[in-house]
């Protein structure tokens, strides 16, 4: 017999309850996570719904990519699905995945699920079990739930507002350029002028090497544009709606990566380590200061014309 259109939708998620089933008791140990994109219909799938659920998984993958054991995604008649396996506690992962939800451009777009295995049973891990009540409908504020089995909504509606949340986070992106690259070239201007700098007791520069026999101008310069990609990427994380707790773990990691870059430019010596530490905080310090003053311009504007 011919399977119709909602059968097979139903098989998919049938299908994605024991893929869950099944990698919970593989790595059982392990937090689950699965990303789906929260849209009405069953075409699930186009191209701005495909965009919205890899950017929020890259966003997790980001966020923790030093305990994230485990990755799979998928196309279904659900559209993308990832599941992350996660060395972390379930209700710490749940929180990492609420302030996504609540507070990422995209994150009313998508239902972010926590499981835990427990004793043979797997359990979702609810905002509920942090103190938290139900999600707001992003269209009227009121009960998510109540709205949907209501169907107080259109899908059209529902629609526009994927499209909008969608250009929203364009031109955030391009705001996040702009503030990115201009204080990537501060930075290396600043790290040029002070190598570029003399007198200065000791330390290289364009005539001498000071008190250093393994470095000299040219060692600096390699190094310095070696390294200024990654404090733009360390800008980029600041431009966010992250907490600075978060920034902070994401700038560490791609200071480790500017690191190895540097090392490699340098052929192991040290000439921006330090830096690259104090450098990549100021930066991301202070475009984090230019999102909020975005979010607050936003807000200005939405109490003036309502």
């Amino acid at each position: 017999m011919k399977l119709n259109e909602i059968d097979r939708f139903l098989l998919d998620r049938e299908g994605r309850v024991q893929l869950q089933e099944q990698l919970l008791k593989e790595y059982n140990k392990c937090t689950l996570v699965t990303v789906r994109v929260n849209y009405p219909g069953l075409a699930k799938s186009n191209f701005i719904t495909d965009k919205i659920q890899t950017v929020i998984s890259d966003e997790i993958n980001e966020i923790c990519n030093e305990v994230i054991v485990s990755k799979e995604k998928y196309k279904s008649l659900e559209g993308y699905i990832t599941h992350f396996l996660i060395d972390l506690d379930c209700l710490s992962t749940k929180k990492l995945m609420i302030n996504i939800e609540e507070n990422h451009i995209l994150g009313r777009c998508v239902d972010i699920d926590v499981y835990k295995l427990n004793e043979g049973k797997i359990f979702t891990i609810s905002r509920r079990d942090l103190g938290k009540g139900n999600r707001s409908c992003f269209l009227c504020k009121l009960d998510a739930n109540i709205c949907a089995r209501k169907q107080s909504h259109s899908i059209n509606e529902i629609k526009l507002y994927f499209e909008n949340k969608y250009n929203e986070y364009i031109n955030y992106l391009k705001k996040r350029e702009i503030i990115s690259s201009k204080l990537s070239n501060l930075a290396l201007k600043s790290i040029i002028s002070e190598v570029s700098t003399y007198p200065s007791f000791g330390l290289v520069s364009p005539i001498s090497s000071g008190a250093h026999n393994d470095m000299d101008y040219y060692t600096f310069l390699d190094s310095a544009f070696a390294i200024v990609p990654y404090l733009k990427k360390m800008a980029e994380n600041g431009y966010s709606y992250d907490s600075e707790e978060n920034i902070f773990r994401k700038i560490r990691e791609v200071g480790r990566k500017s690191e190895e870059e540097m090392f490699k430019a340098t052929k192991g010596i040290n000439t921006h380590k330090g830096m690259i530490f104090l450098m990549g905080i100021v930066i991301a310090g202070v475009s984090k200061i230019y999102m909020i003053k975005s979010l607050l311009e936003i807000y200005k504007n939405y109490k003036k014309h309502g």
